[in-house]
């Protein structure tokens, strides 16, 4: 799976499925033991490689432009 690092440490991650493809048991009960850690877990769906690729590339952008308000709100306080 995926991830990159958010603020604190924190874990983003994101699990990419292409088609018809589900999530195994396993995998679902990875994301819950994540989410209740605290990291961000999301699934992607898309209908192409390339389409998850953007999804994924938005998502990450995202997370990053969050995390840089967040830092923003902070240092103006």
């Amino acid at each position: 799976m995926p991830r990159c690092y958010g603020q604190g440490g924190a874990l983003l991650m994101w699990e990419n499925k292409v088609g018809n493809g589900k999530l195994s048991p396993a995998q679902v009960a990875r994301h819950a033991a994540l989410a209740k850690l605290g990291h961000n877990v999301v699934v992607l769906r898309a209908a192409t490689e390339d389409e998850a690729a953007d999804k994924a590339e938005a998502t990450v952008r995202g997370w990053l432009a969050a995390n840089e308000n967040r830092f923003a709100e902070k240092i103006a306080a």
